[in-house]
């Protein structure tokens, strides 16, 4: 195949933008809680009503976890969309689902903790959010105290 060096192809931008974290993500959880090939899938599709893109997906005890992973995403993105959409996977997968949300922004206040606001909808919608501090200083525990 022939290569230009001028453009990116979709699928290299795609994993420019987000891939690789999905990826990343994918290869922590899976070594760290030693889970089989069968327990864990990477970018599965489903579709409820609509169509929808999960990043990681995992089964462990008899949950199944679904993560999303955001390399950047702004307050108010991640209080309207993201935790929004979160929450009605929870819904449509049963109470026994559990979702997270892994991203590499800062979403902590001036005292080091998760934003009231943030902290608020994703209690609402019943999901657990992992931001820059976490995955880049903390995950190992993290992984440990949620999973």
């Amino acid at each position: 195949p022939q290569i230009n060096h001028d453009s990116l192809s979709a699928k290299e931008v795609r994993y420019l933008t987000g891939g690789w974290m999905e990826e990343w993500i994918y290869y922590v959880i899976k070594n760290s809680l030693r889970l089989s090939e069968e327990n864990i899938k990477l970018g599965l599709i489903t579709i409820l009503n609509a169509e929808n893109d999960l990043d990681v997906v995992f089964t462990l005890n008899n949950t199944l976890y679904i993560i999303e992973c955001k390399t950047a995403m702004p307050d108010n993105y991640l209080q309207q969309s993201t935790l929004y959409k979160s929450g009605a996977l929870v819904d449509k997968f049963g109470r026994n689902a559990k979702t997270f949300i892994f991203t590499l922004s800062n979403l902590r206040g001036k005292d080091g903790k998760l934003k009231k606001g943030v902290l608020d909808r994703a209690n609402q919608q019943n999901v657990t959010v992992a931001d820059r501090e976490v995955l880049l200083n903390g995950l190992d525990d993290f992984l440990k105290l949620n999973f």
